[in-house]
């Protein structure tokens, strides 16, 4: 089964191991990449029925022109949320202040992935098998 995905990454290193997991651990992937928050939600909004599931960052620019927002993600889970998109989604960061800022928000049921933990490859592959 064709695994769609749209992955929401600033960092180049990150996303390309992202990929690349994801890449070896299933043979049919089809994978997207966009850069910042906004671009998330307008990718899955056009193309709702394109995707199945979004591997988002927590730390990235809400828009093309802006900075690095910390709030990045909580503006996306934030989205998903009132638009009730279907899609599968989680956050996936490298740093557990991520995953503090999602419960202080209220998202504390996202999925959370740490990109830096010995255990990524099998998190993400349970995340995508479910």
């Amino acid at each position: 089964i064709m695994k769609r995905i749209i992955v929401c990454e600033d960092d180049n290193r990150k996303f390309e191991g992202i990929e690349k997991t994801i890449s070896r651990l299933f043979k049919e992937v089809e994978i997207k990449r966009v850069k910042y928050a906004k671009a998330a939600i307008i990718e899955i909004k056009e193309n709702e029925d394109k995707y199945d599931y979004l591997i988002q960052d927590m730390q990235l620019p809400i828009n093309s022109d802006s900075r690095i927002d910390i709030k990045g993600g909580i503006y996306v889970l934030g989205q998903l949320e009132r638009r009730n998109f279907n899609i599968k989604y989680c956050i996936c960061s490298s740093d557990n202040s991520s995953y503090k800022s999602m419960v202080e928000n209220g998202y504390a049921d996202v999925p959370f992935i740490n990109y830096s933990s010995f255990q990524f490859s099998e998190d993400i592959k349970e995340f995508l098998e479910s």
